[in-house]
């Protein structure tokens, strides 16, 4: 386990540490199959259709045949990629990852690129749980841009910006912990932490007026 210790705050104590347990919790594969076989479906009954209209070879295919075959090729390869993901790649991603939740920040290290990064969870409004079966699956944790004000959103993609401009990132707009154990109840120590935080933040500002 990664030594989260070392990066504490003061008065940041740690409530949850924990590993992904690779091929864990849903895969989510219903889905993406019965994508990637109705996507397959339009295009066999295009394919016949336009061989039916071929035929001698009077005809030929429409820029309107073009486009919709496309669109519909675009969504199976989405499918399949996800497809994938799911099955294959999600277990090499998280493989060597390493999860802790303070009653401040949620932290995720990274062991093949030796890599820390950290959110608040005082902004993180969007705390659920995905993919979960047998008492495995994941908690993702984001913030909300679509229901903020205007300067919060633009504080949230100056974050995003940090993100992909920062080698190692600092208040992250979302992390997730993927294939944990226990999701429901790593979900509601967060939310439990952030209501927390919260309530001593409104404390702090009526005592201050």
């Amino acid at each position: 386990m990664y030594n989260f210790s070392s990066h504490l705050f003061a008065d940041e104590k740690i409530l949850y540490q924990g590993q992904p347990v690779p091929g864990k919790g849903d895969k989510g594969v219903g889905g993406l199959i019965f994508l990637i076989c109705f996507v397959l479906s339009i295009q066999i009954f295009m394919i016949l259709s336009v061989i039916n209209e071929i035929g001698d070879g009077a005809n030929g295919i429409d820029s309107e045949f073009i486009f919709i075959f496309l669109i519909a090729t675009f969504f199976l390869v989405i499918g399949i990629y996800g497809l994938f993901y799911n099955l294959v790649l999600k277990k090499k991603e998280v493989a060597d990852d390493f999860y802790c939740l303070t009653n401040m920040r949620a932290m995720k290290y990274e062991a093949k690129k030796n890599k820390l990064v950290f959110g608040y969870l005082a902004y993180y409004d969007d705390i659920h749980c995905g993919n979960v079966k047998d008492n495995f699956g994941d908690v993702y944790m984001g913030i909300v841009i679509d229901e903020r004000s205007t300067n919060d959103v633009s504080q949230a993609l100056l974050t995003v910006k940090d993100v992909l401009m920062n080698p190692n990132p600092e208040n992250m707009p979302f992390l997730n912990f993927k294939s944990i154990e226990d999701p429901y109840k790593v979900k509601d120590l967060a939310k439990e932490a952030r209501q927390n935080i919260l309530q001593k933040l409104e404390q702090q500002n009526s005592n201050n007026i």
